[in-house]
């Protein structure tokens, strides 16, 4: 994940990685869901660029048994509990549930609401594309690359709109003044300087609407800090929980959808090409270390 060189070791200890998916080999006496041998993926307490973590009991759950390799669910953590808290906080899914909304359960009516995705076809972007389509969300719109908009419109979006061509994006924050319900803000901050809040605030249905960043000036920051964010949008710090992963799962079987990963080998130049990869901000889905052997 981005996260992983942009802040400071000291959040999070001298091991890289966030998000893990193994073999249980020993469990803490207090363990009761969770037992030697089992297959989880979750997050990793103690850094996942290794051989062995250490991991929290409610941070992880079982691999599902049919259709789900190691590398599949290693993508998971971090960019699908963005995706989905996410939605959750611009009102895709009630802001009173951890887990699936039962409105957000595969096989109900199509929701007539709007999102649009901004850094479609990075990580986070992709993981919010794939469950608003498993939400069954009536328009998802995705802005990347024109080069990525086949790719994206694969992975579930119903228009994608090309933020090189200046012309088209401009008319498209045009066009929609007013009638967008979430804003999901995977690009503002995210290195070259981008700053799409203005333009997605426009976009914004009045009062309803909601723009959820990803990240954000160090302005935005500071009044996440002291608790005063601005009225329709937020800031949001991604929380690690088993209930949010289960769901996950059970969006992304609903339309047989797994995450878009590239495998790079656990060696010095295998993570040295991964962060290389991370830091051109140009990697399609996510990029995943296979540590013991190729994923099963």
């Amino acid at each position: 994940n981005p996260v992983d060189y942009k802040l400071p070791r000291a959040l999070f200890g001298p091991i890289f990685g966030l998000d893990v998916s193994g073999t249980v080999t020993k469990t803490g006496n207090d363990v009761a869901s969770l037992k030697i041998g089992d297959k989880v993926f979750g997050r990793a307490s103690s850094g996942s660029l290794a051989e062995y973590t250490i991991s929290n009991e409610k941070e992880l759950v079982l691999i599902p048994e049919d259709g789900w390799s190691f590398g599949d669910c290693a993508a998971l953590p971090t960019a699908y509990l963005t995706g989905i808290q996410a939605l959750r906080t611009g009102g895709i899914v009630p802001q009173s549930t951890v887990g699936i909304a039962a409105e957000s359960q595969p096989g109900r009516s199509e929701t007539k609401k709007s999102v649009v995705v901004i850094g479609a076809s990075g990580g986070c972007g992709l993981a919010v594309v794939h469950l608003a389509k498993a939400m069954k969300v009536d328009r998802i719109i995705g802005i990347c690359s024109g080069k990525n908009a086949d790719y994206v419109k694969e992975a579930g979006a119903t228009d994608v709109i090309d933020y090189t061509d200046e012309e088209k994006l401009t008319s498209f924050w045009s066009l929609e003044a007013g009638a967008i319900d979430c804003v999901v803000d995977c690009a503002t901050s995210s290195g070259a300087g981008e700053n799409y809040t203005k333009q997605s605030m426009g976009v914004l249905k009045p009062k309803t609407g909601q723009l959820v960043a990803l990240n954000g000036p160090a302005s935005t920051w500071i009044r996440k800090a002291i608790g005063k964010q601005r009225k329709q949008k937020s800031l949001i710090i991604t929380e690690a929980n088993s209930d949010d992963l289960r769901s996950i799962i059970s969006l992304l079987e609903s339309t047989s959808t797994r995450p878009t990963v590239t495998c790079l080998p656990f060696t010095d130049e295998g993570v040295e090409e991964g962060f290389k990869m991370l830091k051109s901000r140009r990697v399609k889905g996510k990029v995943i270390f296979d540590v013991l052997g190729e994923p099963k």
